[in-house]
């Protein structure tokens, strides 16, 4: 196995990767997260009395 040293980014500060790219990441292929066989229902859920 190949070791790969990864690279802490700041998804506030870069220029393409955000947040809407990252969730489309993990859409694309959930088992990146490592919690076994997922299936994903929403993008972004709606948490009652959440927000600013």
């Amino acid at each position: 196995m190949k070791h790969v040293k990864l690279k802490k980014i700041s998804l506030k500060n870069h220029p393409t990767i955000n947040e809407k790219w990252l969730q489309q990441v993990i859409v694309d292929d959930p088992s990146l997260l490592g919690l076994g066989e997922l299936v994903v229902r929403d993008k972004e859920r709606r948490q009652l009395g959440g927000g600013r």
